[in-house]
């Protein structure tokens, strides 16, 4: 399988912008509606090597920056029916493989989350590298996806629905959108 082309690629050492990035996820509620949230704090690392497919990256997410948007829904997410975030205050993600896959990638990875640490495979579109023409930053540009069941991650909240369903899915699709510059090459 031949590696997709990467515009501007080149190898060097990354830091997420925040200011510019999204770590996103979605669950189904009562069966029937989706509700979205989104970390506010993360930080990370992108290291793109002589190929795509020896690149690495390790991202913490701070948990108890959680927002959907609802103070009442955070507060629920939060407790120890969800996230325990006073106890379990960041999740962290470290990458193992980077894979060409059509004309994407694959990257996979561990998540440790809630105390447990769990395989997860994300679907990635590497957007491309250009330097920005007002900083002079050299800027890269990261989109991806999963899916991951949070019972997986001890997060067993299971209320059902009468007539069946869940209140809150098992599944939850987390959505990245990173935006990272390239760090300043040592002194000397």
């Amino acid at each position: 399988m031949t590696t997709p082309e990467v515009a501007g690629y080149r190898s060097g050492f990354w830091s997420i912008d925040q200011e510019h990035s999204s770590v996103l996820f979605t669950a189904r509620h009562m069966a029937v509606g989706k509700v979205h949230g989104r970390f506010r704090r993360f930080v990370g690392k992108v290291f793109t090597g002589e190929t795509v497919e020896q690149s690495a990256v390790r991202a913490i997410i701070d948990a108890t920056s959680l927002d959907t948007g609802s103070v009442k829904r955070d507060r629920s997410l939060a407790s120890s029916e969800f996230l325990e975030s006073e106890t379990y205050p960041t999740m962290e993600f470290r990458s193992s493989a980077v894979h060409a896959h059509d004309t994407d990638f694959l990257v996979d990875g561990e998540l440790a989350m809630h105390g447990h640490t769990k395989p997860v495979r994300l679907k990635l579109t590497f957007n491309g590298i250009i330097e920005d023409p007002y900083s002079g930053v050299t800027r890269a540009g990261f989109s991806a996806h999963t899916t991951i069941r949070r019972r997986e991650f001890g997060l067993s909240f299971d209320a059902r629905l009468p007539g069946g369903g869940q209140l809150v899915s098992d599944q939850i699709t987390i959505t990245l959108d990173i935006e990272a510059t390239l760090d300043a090459p040592e002194p000397g």
